[in-house]
């Protein structure tokens, strides 16, 4: 299946032998106009935390949480402000964290107990390791800081980029984590030493997204230009570049088996697909230099 936050008022639920929607798992979002989707690495529980753009003040962002095999869901109200912020979920879906402008909330999902971690600029990614040991914080400032998951104690805090940091991912494995950000290249560090390792070559804008695929062996980006970039992780080679609507950041999601890739831009959610509009397929990356993004079907709120 495919999860697509298209409103903040549901989660729709998409067919990935058909491209059309199942279900629709419905939300709190306190009249939010925009939310983040994040996934618990065993793919039994998501998260969407709704909020505003701008930022109000008077009004706190909520998250929702649901677990995947039954639909239940659980909202929380958040005791800050919710701006654009990519959230994360640990591997086991226990623990939850997302940036509240110049904070961290660290969520535990059970209890709803929230910890809360203050920087001096503001948090445009975390992300938790796959062995949930470790919480990265990536700040403006283009420093990302690592804290352990379970005392929240800082470890190391690591300049990833020379003024601002916008995405930070670790490998499945979590032996690596990898940035990108102003410097417009994505860089790799190693996870124990915070050594950087691996540097990949400049692209011409701002990269703001980052993500491994599950086998560890490519990486994905978006940048502002609205070009999705696949990369293999070895050799620092771009294997692929594709243009997509510059209405918004594109963001990408691999498939588990790491052959398929969905693409998120704005209000619409798109798929590598073949011939048929709204088709899905399973992809190699060879394969990809010959096709296009199309859009799923979606349908607007009032024909729900």
């Amino acid at each position: 299946m495919i999860l697509a936050a298209l409103s903040a008022d549901y989660v729709a639920v998409y067919s990935t032998a058909t491209g059309q929607i199942e279900k629709r798992i419905p939300l709190r979002s306190n009249d939010a106009n925009i939310n983040q989707l994040a996934i618990s690495g065993d793919k039994r529980f998501a998260a969407v935390t709704c909020g505003h753009v701008p930022a109000r003040e008077e009004t706190k962002g909520w998250v929702n949480f649901i677990d995947l095999q039954t639909d239940e869901v659980i909202s929380r109200e958040l005791p800050h402000p919710l701006f654009y912020c990519l959230s994360s979920l640990s591997w086991d879906g226990r623990m939850f964290a997302v940036g509240c402008h110049n904070h961290v909330l660290v969520m535990d999902v059970a209890s709803g107990t929230t910890r809360e971690l203050e920087f001096e600029k503001i948090v445009k990614s975390v992300a938790f390791s796959p062995d949930d040991e470790l919480l990265a914080c990536a700040e403006t400032s283009g420093v990302t800081h690592i804290y352990d998951t379970e005392s929240l104690e800082l470890i190391d805090s690591v300049q990833t980029d020379k003024e601002y940091t916008g995405s930070i991912a670790f490998s499945p494995d979590s032996r690596f984590f990898a940035t990108v950000g102003f410097d417009n290249r994505i860089k790799m560090f190693q996870t124990a030493s915070r050594r950087l390792v691996r540097e990949f070559k400049e692209c011409d804008m701002y990269l703001t997204f980052v993500r491994f695929s599950p086998d560890g062996r490519r990486l994905v980006t978006g940048s502002m230009d609205g070009k999705v970039r696949i990369w293999d992780v070895e050799t620092n080679e771009e294997l692929i570049s594709f243009d997509v609507p510059r209405n918004w950041y594109p963001v990408a999601a691999f498939s588990p088996d790491a052959n398929s890739l969905l693409i998120g831009c704005a209000d619409q959610v798109r798929i590598i697909g073949g011939e048929r509009n709204g088709e899905i397929r399973k992809l190699t990356v060879a394969e990809l230099n010959a096709i296009y993004c199309q859009n799923l079907t979606i349908k607007s709120k009032g024909d729900w």
